[in-house]
């Protein structure tokens, strides 16, 4: 299975190229009222309203730094019987790998603070660690949105 592969900080995190809508250059954001530092804004795409999330200060508590290869990941997420886009931005996001689900073992590391951060894969380079996106989805409206989840 192809993944993205991308960085907050030292920490390699990847995603399923299947859930990915698209890939693009950090750009610059429609501001919305809201209070969660992580929340950086709206992305209007299609005429629809994505909300944009910085994975690196959900993960680290810091803004994501502005590199070349910093990225806005915009994500198909299930939310009960429908799906939602929202985007990510992320670091270093500039690589894929081949790896299979089953190549994931269980880690308590990130549980408390990042329930979607709850398997891990171990390369040449050290750990990269799967995001959950159907506990993502669900940690994001309950807990950044504070949207009901059905």
């Amino acid at each position: 299975m192809a993944m993205l592969l991308f960085h907050v900080g030292k920490n390699r995190f990847a995603i399923g190229c299947s859930d990915i809508v698209q890939v693009l250059p950090h750009i610059l954001l429609t501001e919305a009222p809201f209070h969660s530092p992580c929340f950086l804004g709206l992305l209007i795409r299609k005429g629809k309203q994505v909300p944009i999330v910085d994975f690196c200060q959900l993960i680290e508590q810091r803004p994501a730094r502005q590199f070349l290869d910093s990225r806005i990941i915009l994500l198909d997420l299930p939310q009960g019987d429908h799906v939602k886009t929202i985007g990510i931005l992320a670091e270093k996001v500039h690589q894929m790998i081949d790896l299979v689900p089953e190549d994931f073992s269980r880690q308590e590391y990130f549980l408390d603070q990042c329930p979607y951060i709850s398997r891990a894969v171990v390369d040449k380079q050290g750990l990269i660690f799967a995001v959950d996106l159907d506990v993502f989805s669900r940690f994001l409206s309950e807990e950044i949105f504070h949207e009901p989840v059905v």
